[in-house]
């Protein structure tokens, strides 16, 4: 069963992070492993219908305070080739 889920890109962040909460919603899927302490491998993640490279996140209560569920770091965007943002219509472009 899918879960939807919204993250904001912030390139201030190293690593991509999400909530505690979100963390334990992934959890009870069964799409998470725990790689260290506080740090999760998020299994079968799609974007647009496709199958997104490997996501891995660090759970804190950070993401919460401005409203959000997470938000994908600067590891993330490294497992594109090419990163394009169309300013008219907002979409962020990642070819791998």
């Amino acid at each position: 069963m899918p879960y939807r889920f919204e993250l904001m890109l912030n390139t201030g962040r190293p690593v991509s992070v999400v909530s505690l909460e979100l963390r334990d919603r992934l959890d009870a899927f069964g799409a998470l492993d725990q790689i260290s302490p506080q740090f999760y491998r998020v299994r079968g993640v799609r974007m647009d219908g496709q199958l997104a490279p490997q996501l891995i996140v660090r759970a804190s209560s950070g993401p919460r305070l401005p409203g959000f569920q997470g938000m994908l770091g600067l590891q993330f965007l490294e497992s594109f080739r090419q990163i394009h943002f169309d300013r008219d219509t907002r979409l962020l472009n990642l070819i791998r």
